[in-house]
């Protein structure tokens, strides 16, 4: 994003984003802060106009921005319990991929060296390749998200999707179970959704799932008991019929 100011353009963003072409230095310091678990964002500036949607050239650095995420402390618990029940857990984000994979690792997630930059990648069939192949998706782009669903579903798997922004409505729409989150959601998201977490909190999902189980297990069990108590009278019209 970016505004002009008294004469100046200013330009905050992903360092790659931002500059076409990374000097060695600005190359070492995101690399460093983002395998620390820093998201890190540029403040560029230039004294030239932007062009429609494209950024202002001669952008010089003013300063990088550096943003941490907090893990929740039931995490870890969650990440186990869904390994536990056999169900893969997959991160997609559009950040850098070191900073999701040193997020994911504090989080407790296992597997986490196994990531991909989603920006080298140039053709469907090589994210529908990836799709099954990684556990950590950085550099996500929107359309992406939604290819990598459609993926996993074609795979074979059942796909649940989480996310809050207006750019992973069609991946949740999409999803055989689409989660939106009901504080920071946006109301496309929410609308969408098949679940809408009140709290924000994944681990909220734990507590559905195990919710859901009971209500299955008790609907099951009617169905037995019906049919146990009642097989005598449908065994008893049977044979009177056929001896008639």
């Amino acid at each position: 994003s970016g505004a002009r100011i008294d004469g100046v353009s200013y330009v905050i963003g992903a360092p790659e984003f931002v500059f076409k072409k990374k000097t060695k230095s600005l190359e070492k310091t995101t690399d460093e802060m983002a395998q620390k678990g820093y998201r890190v964002m540029v403040v560029a500036s230039s004294k030239n106009k932007f062009n429609d949607s494209e950024l202002p050239s001669g952008l010089k650095l003013e300063s990088f921005v550096y943003i941490t995420d907090k893990i929740r402390a039931e995490a870890p618990d969650t990440l186990r319990f869904f390994k536990q029940e056999g169900v893969t857990v997959k991160v997609i984000s559009g950040d850098n991929p070191e900073t999701v994979r040193a997020v994911a690792m504090r989080a407790g997630l296992e597997d986490c060296d196994n990531i991909i930059d989603m920006s080298t990648l140039k053709t469907e069939e090589e994210v529908y390749e990836a799709a099954t192949k990684y556990t950590i998706f950085g550099r996500v782009l929107p359309d992406q998200k939604l290819m990598l669903v459609k993926a996993l579903k074609k795979a074979g798997h059942t796909v649940a999707m989480t996310g809050d922004g207006v750019n992973d409505a069609p991946s949740i729409k999409n999803a055989d179970i689409g989660v939106g989150m009901g504080i920071t959601g946006t109301d496309v998201t929410k609308n969408v959704a098949d679940m809408v977490l009140a709290d924000d909190n994944f681990a909220t999902i734990v507590s559905a799932v195990e919710e859901g189980r009971k209500i299955y297990d008790n609907i099951r069990n009617a169905i037995q008991l019906l049919l146990s108590s009642n097989l005598s009278e449908v065994l008893s019209i049977f044979f009177a019929t056929m001896a008639s």
